[in-house]
């Protein structure tokens, strides 16, 4: 190697070094300005709500609306300040997986549960189709998140009086799939082609103009990616949307009643 060349591999490799620091910084500074915002924020969020339940009579209907709204706003909020810190995570491959085996069929009446309230508030009947599945084996915390997200989506973008559908089924050659139907008002074909694109991050309102962060499917399409599954999405404008999480599947078959609600 030529004095040259030498010369040019040391200053290639200080510019790497020099890139290096630049990203480690940019992502400490993420970290801590994340997890900063996120205590006084869940904080806000959880006084809001415990006003809320309160049920004080000294609160008017008119009081009552706007404790109601600062409640979603900071809700959102503190979605973002999450999103951003799984996010930054994800990026700093700092994310550890714990996967255990889990019944499908239990997992989704579970989200049924903590999403039912948020489809009330709305209208929209949520749905919990159950079947005989074989179990997967999974990190559920992370999967509990990104069906959550999908969820959550799925409510947002359905006007009041529609439904959302979760299914658990066996599908194709040793596979499950957690499967999410709405009957929203769907997502344009060239935006569906971009959805996982943090470039092409697009903040559409809700049916009852609620405001997403852009990351919601990024994330959960990353948690389903790491778990060994995939994520698929198909939807049309006026047509609904069904999500599908496919994983492979764990021999030991899990007996469940059909038509739970």
């Amino acid at each position: 190697m030529t004095e040259a060349e030498k010369g040019d591999t040391k200053e290639l490799a200080e510019r790497i070094r020099l890139l290096e620091e630049q990203f480690e910084l940019r992502d400490l500074v993420l970290s801590i300005i994340s997890h900063d915002l996120k205590s006084p924020v869940s904080s806000i969020v959880g006084l809001l709500r415990l006003l809320l339940k309160s049920k004080s009579d000294n609160l008017t209907a008119r009081q009552v609306e706007i404790i109601e709204t600062l409640e979603r706003s900071a809700t959102a909020h503190m979605e973002l300040v999450e999103n951003i810190i799984e996010l930054s995570r994800l990026l700093r491959g700092k994310i550890h997986l714990s996967p255990s085996l889990v019944d499908p069929a239990g997992l989704i009446a579970e989200i049924t549960r903590r999403y039912e309230p948020l489809a009330r508030d709305k209208n929209i009947d949520l749905v919990c189709e159950r079947s005989d599945t074989v179990k997967v084996h999974v990190d559920i915390k992370m999967i509990t998140r990104a069906l959550g997200r999908i969820v959550t989506n799925s409510i947002w973008f359905t006007k009041p009086g529609g439904s959302v559908k979760m299914t658990a089924e066996s599908v194709g050659s040793g596979h499950v799939a957690f499967v999410v139907v709405d009957t929203g008002v769907g997502i344009e074909q060239n935006r569906l082609k971009d959805i996982f694109d943090l470039n092409h991050r697009y903040f559409t309102l809700g049916t009852a103009e609620e405001k997403g962060t852009g990351f919601g499917l990024y994330l959960a399409r990353a948690n389903v990616a790491l778990n060994g599954g995939e994520l698929h999405i198909e939807s049309g404008i006026g047509e609904g949307t069904t999500v599908r999480m496919v994983f492979p599947a764990h021999e030991q078959k899990v007996n469940t009643s059909d038509g739970v609600r």
